[in-house]
């Protein structure tokens, strides 16, 4: 809140003092019009950075960007997802499937089983590891729900500390002011 801003964790020692927040996490969201569809950016900071499975940095930012077709409906239409697949690429889906939104679920035996849909609203999501670079997806399986604020809801000390570049070494906030329409228009799906 005050605009501190962590060192990171050295880009050694595998996962080592990086698997749990202790303290719990938070996701970051900004949100705005972009090409006349409501885009809502959600991103999440990691400490550590890798590359091939192995930790090669400080700091590492991944993001997901929902387009919806009008933050002012009641029930607003999701019209597709961007993952980000690295610090400036983004996956795009247009088709979003049951099993992507929270509360889904299989159910009964193997080849006789049962669909028990979840939200149409809240998508789950997790980190995926790869040979290269760790990339956002859409999660099998629902997980814990995480705290978000808002970008205007943080103060501006820490707004101010995201939006310095020197913070955060080759990482990207993707949402930042210097980097948040550029990681919007990465992420168009349209």
């Amino acid at each position: 809140a005050v605009g501190e801003v962590t060192g990171g964790l050295k880009g050694t020692n595998g996962n080592d003092a990086c698997r749990l927040a202790p303290l719990g996490s938070q996701i970051y969201g900004r949100a705005g019009w972009h090409n006349d569809r409501w885009a809502i950016m959600y991103a999440w900071y990691f400490p550590k950075g890798f590359y091939m499975g192995l930790p090669t940095r400080r700091h590492d930012w991944k993001s997901v960007v929902v387009w919806i077709d009008n933050a002012e409906l009641e029930t607003p239409k999701i019209l597709g997802v961007s993952t980000s697949v690295s610090n400036t690429r983004y996956k795009r889906d247009l088709v979003i499937f049951p099993r992507n939104f929270a509360g889904y679920q299989l159910q009964g035996p193997r080849f006789h089983h049962t669909e028990v849909f979840g939200s149409n609203t809240s998508l789950r999501f997790k980190i995926w590891p790869t040979l290269f670079v760790p990339y956002m997806g859409f999660a099998d399986f629902d997980g814990e729900y995480q705290d978000l604020i808002m970008w205007e809801q943080l103060t501006d000390a820490a707004r101010a500390a995201l939006n310095d570049d020197n913070n955060f070494g080759r990482a990207e906030v993707p949402f930042s002011d210097t980097h948040y329409k550029d990681h919007l228009e990465n992420a168009w799906p349209f």
